[in-house]
């Protein structure tokens, strides 16, 4: 009888683990945000420089944009760790006779974990 209910105990204790367990890996899961993508127009630079790239720089990633730089004076770059709180972020634009031009400007995370688009339109 003693055995019977030493083992009831156990499995009682092994469900409530293991379900707390998978509790906290749904709620990771939850957690995670949605990319955020940062678009936007790149005016010249100052020396009237045609810009050629822009890299956005938070305090854990950096990404930056050429392609579209250059053909269109426009950008796009994509982030995937912004919090919900968000995040401080400097860009700057690289112009092609070397000039540059900073601004900074906060990056707003994704309420959930869908994508979400953010305009900065980039001056000097």
């Amino acid at each position: 009888m003693r055995n019977r209910v030493a083992i009831l105990a156990a499995a009682a204790a092994l469900s409530l683990t293991g379900a707390t367990a998978l509790g906290a890996v749904s709620q990771a899961a939850a957690a995670t945000p949605g990319p955020v993508v940062v678009t936007g127009t790149v005016d010249d630079c100052a020396d009237g420089g045609s810009p050629t790239k822009v890299s956005i720089k938070t305090s854990k990633e950096t990404k930056a944009d050429t392609s579209g730089v250059k053909n269109s004076n426009e950008y796009s770059v994509t982030f995937k760790k912004i919090p919900t709180t968000g995040r401080n972020a400097t860009a700057t634009v690289t112009c092609d006779t070397k000039d540059t031009y900073t601004q900074d400007f906060r990056i707003d995370g994704a309420p959930g974990a869908a994508k979400v688009t953010q305009t900065e339109n980039l001056e000097p």
